[in-house]
């Protein structure tokens, strides 16, 4: 939302794609949750309430006053080789399951799968709504036409990450508690309120994947994930975005 407001004027898309990725756009829509889990330098942030606007905080950022503090903004902004170990870094710490992210020994984030939303995440959801209202009015007022893309966590792909999780964190295994599906179907609704048109990109890379021995995730997608996407993504723009324009030109 505060990168359409800020870059559009540079770019005046005709059309704004949103990845929306179900592992942790959610939390991190959430100061309390995402603060907490990354250990990381504080991002604007918006709180929300019934019957109330979005309140936006920590806009702009203030610079950091200690040396050390100079230090580390001088390298996250000039360093790929800081960004990256520091990235591999909040990895390695969120899969040991460090204390500070987790709550009953399981990562923080991803008590999105849990079927009955806990307080913290339910009010992340709905920051997260209210969030997707305010970009939909926004791409509305420019004219450029908005459509999601729904992209799930690596272990939703890969069978061994799978299995990795749920003997890390045998709690996951209730079914009756837990459900995978549960976010993608959430952000789907969540688009349809807003008439966004939204594709889910779950099937095409747990069918990719089940066809060819090829890993489609690392810490992110590999290139063969990136193309299984875009494929996916370009048949998407065919069936729904090229009609929308040709039927109001």
């Amino acid at each position: 939302y505060l990168a359409l407001k800020r870059e559009y004027e540079k770019y005046h898309p005709d059309v704004l794609l949103l990845l929306f990725f179900t592992g942790n756009d959610v939390s991190d829509n959430d100061a309390g949750l995402y603060a907490p889990d990354r250990g990381s330098r504080p991002k604007p942030w918006f709180t929300w309430s019934e019957g109330k606007a979005l309140v936006l905080h920590g806009s702009p950022l203030a610079p950091p006053t200690s040396l050390k503090g100079r230090l580390k903004s001088q390298l996250r902004q000039n360093s790929h080789l800081y960004r990256f170990l520091k990235d591999r870094f909040t990895q390695l710490r969120t899969a040991r399951g460090y204390s500070k992210g987790t709550v009953g020994g399981i990562p923080r984030p991803w008590y999105v799968y849990c079927k009955t939303p806990r307080t913290d995440f339910e009010r992340a959801w709905k920051t997260t709504a209210a969030l997707i209202h305010a970009l939909r009015i926004e791409a509305d007022s420019t004219g450029a036409y908005l459509v999601a893309g729904i992209l799930p966590t690596d272990w939703r792909v890969e069978p061994d990450q799978l299995q990795k999780v749920l003997t890390r964190y045998p709690a996951m295994s209730d079914t009756s508690a837990w459900d995978f599906t549960w976010p993608d179907q959430r952000a789907r609704a969540m688009f349809a309120r807003e008439g966004i048109p939204a594709v889910g990109l779950t099937p095409v890379l747990v069918d990719a994947r089940r066809a060819e021995d090829v890993p489609l995730y690392g810490d992110h997608l590999t290139a063969p994930g990136h193309e299984v996407v875009a494929r996916r993504l370009a048949q998407f723009f065919r069936e729904v975005v090229a009609p929308h324009f040709a039927a109001s030109s």
